[in-house]
């Protein structure tokens, strides 16, 4: 479903863009660029195994699909795609490349493009060669996020659990870490690289504290990251500020393959109180000049000055302002308190003026504004759950799209 957020926009009727097929697994995203061109991401099985297409979109209209991952023997999961001007487009993907002596599947970090005017995907190239848990080979939570600037300059982020802390006898966890083990988390690494035509540059770990357990790996856990149109990015990811103490919302900006400082996002306390609730579910919106916004989801909890779960969004100055080194402090969306909060997803343009989306009850809620004043929210449809996302036109108006229902369907 589509929601269209300025006055006098029409929302177009359905067509399909490919099958239908029974073979047809699921849709892992869409990506549009500043000039309009982008495309749509799916998997599908061929052959029994999963393969990535790509349907671009340019001009107003949809092509035909394009297979991605055309060397891939073994199947593909967890993409992501991204968009730059002129049809570029980026996928990753998440893909088996060996096994070890021990019987455990190695993986990969894979990555695909198709430049201006190409008419297919090109070789894959490695990002990552080992993004697998060493003693089990789990890659269920790499979960990368990409992020590309409109010249095809372009960022991910995903996640590696260096150990699972698993006491099992096969994996008897880190023993340089005792913390690892007696805590119950997983050390995890959250690793970003960034790409410049065909090239990608590992930046590591982002971490404030890797070595520092973090809770199990999951969906309202992962990493963020935005892009701005120089080519500099802003990370976000959740990590306890202390072993076994509540996440804390971290970011850096990105220079290239240079890393920037550690911030903290989101607050330990607030009007004096601590915050004992764990924040998590980060989004990040960059604007073209570089200022960004970071949402999270702060979890409820006894003792805490945060009692129910509520939404946060913490603005970072531009690189230009004096003050753009620091978030200026969090601040609770408005109405955005209670049970059965989804996770946020923001947009941020030009002139400093935001957005943010979220489900909530049943429904989509939005919530604008600029830098001087917040709208209060409004209320944009029925949800039957999950993610809602939402852009900001650089023309103006933007989209935001959700699951929902209609007629039982």
């Amino acid at each position: 479903m589509v929601a269209p957020a300025g006055a006098g926009a029409t929302i177009e009727a359905a067509q399909a863009i490919a099958g239908p097929s029974n073979d047809i697994i699921d849709v892992d995203g869409a990506a549009l660029a500043p000039d309009g061109s982008g495309g749509v991401l799916y998997r599908q099985r061929v052959g029994g195994v999963v393969h990535l297409f790509a349907i671009p979109f340019a001009g107003g209209r949809f092509g035909a699909p394009v297979e991605v991952d055309r060397e891939d023997l073994y199947g593909a999961s967890q993409p992501a795609i991204a968009a730059g001007d002129g049809g570029r487009l980026l996928v990753v993907w998440v893909q088996p490349r060996n096994t070890s002596l021990a019987g455990v599947t190695l993986y990969e970090l894979q990555s695909a493009s198709i430049g201006p005017g190409a008419g297919g995907f090109g070789q894959a190239i490695t990002v990552d060669p080992s993004v697998g848990e060493p003693d089990t080979g789990d890659v269920s939570s790499v979960e990368p996020r990409l992020a590309m600037a409109a010249s095809g300059e372009a960022y991910v982020v995903y996640r590696v659990v260096a150990d699972d802390c698993v006491v099992d006898g096969a994996d008897a966890g880190n023993p340089r870490n005792r913390e690892c083990v007696t805590s119950g988390g997983e050390l995890v690494e959250v690793r970003v690289a960034s790409y410049n035509y065909l090239l990608w540059s590992a930046l590591g770990a982002v971490n404030r504290a890797e070595q520092v357990p973090s809770g199990e790996p999951s969906p309202s856990n992962a990493p963020s990251i935005g892009i701005d149109a120089e080519g500099s990015g802003v990370v976000a990811w959740p990590e306890p500020e202390n072993p076994g103490r509540p996440a804390r919302i971290w970011a850096r900006r990105l220079f290239g393959a240079t890393k920037g400082v550690v911030l903290q996002a989101s607050p330990s306390t607030l009007a004096g109180r601590p915050v004992t609730g764990a924040a998590e579910a980060p989004s990040v919106a960059v604007s073209p000049y570089g200022e960004a916004r970071v949402a999270f989801r702060l979890q409820g909890a006894r003792a805490s000055v945060v009692p129910a779960t509520q939404l946060f969004d913490s603005a970072l100055p531009d690189t230009l302002n004096p003050g753009g080194g620091e978030f200026e402090g969090a601040s609770a969306l408005p109405q955005a308190s209670g049970t059965g909060i989804g996770a946020p997803s923001g947009a941020l343009d030009q002139s400093g003026k935001f957005r943010f989306v979220w489900t909530q009850g049943g429904s989509v809620r939005l919530v604008s504004g600029g830098r001087v004043q917040t709208q209060e929210p409004v209320t944009l449809g029925g949800a039957l759950g999950g993610a809602a996302q939402t852009t900001l036109n650089p023309a103006g108006g933007g989209t935001t799209a959700w699951q929902a229902s209609s007629g039982g369907l």
